[in-house]
């Protein structure tokens, strides 16, 4: 896999999400390996007010897949629930189960950037929520992961502009509300947050 291949994703649920999300930072675990950075309660360049008060799922959906169609990225259609080439899965439960393949080199895309919207099951084996639905906020046997893709395209720098703008400036969440974790040895990732966002360490 090239170096420059990654993905990232956002989960939406199937009811309205109501901004600020205080639960971004509650659901981010910092353990061992894992440092964290902490944006302070200053105003953001970027950040803009959200346009509304409470946010539907599918406003949530439409504004992340236009949001990465805006940076060249093909809009791919959610794959079935059920995978029709991959004996290794019962059910889809990530967004990049259908590019499986292409990060493996063993398939090539018409494009090097993909968003999608991927519809996804957990109930078993390593991913499995099942037992934790009702316990927390966040676990969900079925939803929709929204992740957006790179071919051997572009890595970790603009990866993190992406996230960065799309949650402060198109969704108008506040900075002093977000936490961003990068793993430990991971000094490349903490360099673009710290002196090219502009987020200073904590």
């Amino acid at each position: 896999m090239s170096k420059k291949s990654i993905h990232g994703s956002f989960s939406t649920r199937k009811r309205k999400t109501q901004f600020p999300v205080r639960s971004i930072s509650q659901s981010l675990y910092v353990i061992e390996k894992w440092r964290y950075i902490h944006v302070p309660r200053a105003r953001s360049v970027f950040q803009q007010p959200a346009k509304s008060a409470v946010m539907k799922s599918t406003d949530i959906r439409q504004l992340f897949l236009d949001y990465f169609k805006r940076q060249d990225h093909q809009i791919v259609a959610s794959s079935p629930l059920v995978p029709a080439n991959d004996p290794t899965l019962l059910f889809t439960n990530a967004g990049m189960v259908q590019f499986k393949d292409v990060f493996l080199g063993s398939d090539k895309r018409s494009y090097k950037r993909a968003v999608t919207a991927q519809r996804c099951l957990r109930v078993g084996v390593k991913h499995n929520d099942l037992e934790n639905v009702g316990y927390t906020a966040r676990h969900h046997t079925f939803f929709e992961m929204l992740g957006n893709f790179s071919f051997g395209d572009y890595f970790k720098r603009d990866a993190i502009g992406f996230a960065w703008e799309l949650v402060t400036q198109d969704m108008g969440l506040p900075p002093d509300k977000l936490w961003v974790t990068v793993y430990g040895e991971d000094d490349e990732a903490a360099d673009v947050w710290l002196n090219e966002i502009g987020v200073p360490k904590k």
